[in-house]
């Protein structure tokens, strides 16, 4: 990424109070949400924590008995972890000078250590797993937990966006959740320089057989065009005089929200969706857009949290 919007924005920064949290276990796949998540420290002015956290290999006998780990072994394996994480913090202040680089190292698991160090970071970075085929489909296990349990923004870096990427995409409805997803893009776009793409999908409401076994209710097809068409003008009223940098392209189609938001951002820097956060329970969980779109993106994308 590269610094953009009004010259106040670019001298004011965020402040090095700000932190970027990112999760890094030596794989190429974390190596690149590593390297996203430096770049966007050092346009932020943030301080980047970069966190390795280790489960020690446990072994199983016929009998099912656990392969015991004498204390020397255990500190053999987090003097190594410790290494790993290090050598790759060098390399990035190497990279990017002036960046202020924290580690650490933890035995524990990867997922509920990202969670819990979530709490003190502005944002939370994460690698994608991607194997091909159908299992290139599916986000890895540690992605998809942070994504769906931590605290804050959360930035899957699914694939490394084609050169030159200059805009960001957001899913807006008349949510809650969207609005803050639409916040965190005006944000991001005028840090970056960013265009931003403001898509609103809409599709003729469905019905239930049983419920309506004499057919749906008839629909004012061009009422509900009509209706749809303002919902993208109304979510962004307001954000243009606190970004009259960033310039705003809106895209309204009949189609699968998801699907349009992955047709949109295919060549994007980013694609940014909320979450529908419905009390403590549903809250936790991300909606089936959200998920669409991070299971399928091959860009980074960003869950905006509501906390």
């Amino acid at each position: 990424p590269s610094p953009g919007g009004t010259p106040e924005r670019q001298a004011s920064g965020v402040g090095t109070s700000e932190r970027v949290l990112v999760g890094f276990d030596g794989s190429e796949q974390s190596k690149t949400a590593v390297e996203w998540a430096a770049s966007e420290a050092a346009v932020r002015g943030a301080t980047l924590q970069v966190l390795s956290a280790y489960l020690p290999v446990m072994g199983t006998t016929g009998f099912g008995f656990g392969t015991y780990l004498s204390p020397e072994m255990v500190d053999e394996i987090a003097h190594a972890a410790t290494k790993v994480v290090d050598d790759e913090a060098r390399l990035l202040r190497a990279r990017h000078p002036g960046l202020e680089v924290e580690t650490s190292s933890i035995m524990g698991s990867p997922a509920g250590a990202l969670v819990d160090a979530s709490e003190k970071a502005s944002m939370t970075v994460v690698g994608s797993r991607g194997y091909g085929g159908f299992r290139g489909l599916l986000l890895g296990s540690v992605g998809s937990q942070v994504a769906t349990h931590a605290h804050g923004t959360v930035v899957v870096v699914r694939g490394v966006p084609v050169s030159g990427a200059r805009t960001i995409v957001v899913g807006v409805d008349d949510s809650e959740g969207s609005r803050r997803a639409l916040a965190f893009a005006f944000d991001m776009a005028s840090l970056h320089g960013w265009d931003l793409i403001a898509v609103h999908a809409w599709e003729v409401p469905s019905y239930d057989l049983l419920a309506a076994p004499a057919g749906a209710p008839a629909v004012n097809v061009e009422a509900l065009l009509e209706r749809e068409q303002r919902v993208p003008a109304e979510a962004i009223a307001g954000f243009g005089a606190r970004y009259p940098d960033v310039r705003v392209e809106e895209v309204i189609v009949k189609s699968d929200t998801a699907r349009a938001l992955l047709d949109a951002g295919s060549d994007a820097a980013l694609i940014c969706v909320g979450t529908r956060g419905h009390g403590e329970f549903f809250g936790a969980m991300l909606g089936s857009v959200s998920q669409g779109v991070l299971h399928r993106a091959k860009v980074p994308v960003a869950v905006v949290r509501g906390d």
